[in-house]
């Protein structure tokens, strides 16, 4: 089954403001990838230089232990549906990045990259290396 014939279901809390009903949500960032996109007629263009330097903001920092970011916004532009446990998402929705395209796409970089390096250690038989960058990875 792909995502395109899931309903996503994001556990979270439904509040209102100023007027509208939003829902606040912690996810992994695997179920993020699968979701988002970037509406290119709303958002600026993706600075290049400015993604890489978040990318190595990233890794530095998961070499060193955990890191946070601040909140990322998406609108579901009226396709989540409020359930007890938080919104679902219909199969094939969905969800638009408004705050946050340069950490997502740095993100993304950055696992990529780790990713990499991992196997590298890996087909040189450096397999602590290998299990240290896994670690970093899953943070």
């Amino acid at each position: 089954m792909t995502y395109q014939e899931m309903k996503v279901t994001i556990a979270g809390n439904s509040l209102t403001q100023f007027g509208k009903r939003i829902l606040i949500s912690q996810i992994q960032f695997s179920t993020l990838e699968a979701i988002f996109e970037v509406d290119e007629a709303v958002q600026r263009k993706l600075d290049l230089n400015r993604r890489t330097e978040i990318r190595e903001f990233i890794i530095d920092s998961v070499s060193e232990g955990d890191f946070y970011f601040s909140p990322f916004i998406f609108s579901s532009r009226g396709a989540i549906q409020e359930v007890p446990v938080g919104g679902e998402l219909p199969p094939g929705s969905k969800i638009y990045i408004l705050d946050g395209q340069h950490r997502t796409y740095a993100l993304i970089s950055a696992i990529s990259h780790l990713r990499a390096r991992k196997e590298t250690e890996e087909e040189i038989g450096n397999f602590l290396e290998a299990a240290k960058l896994q670690n970093q990875i899953e943070r």
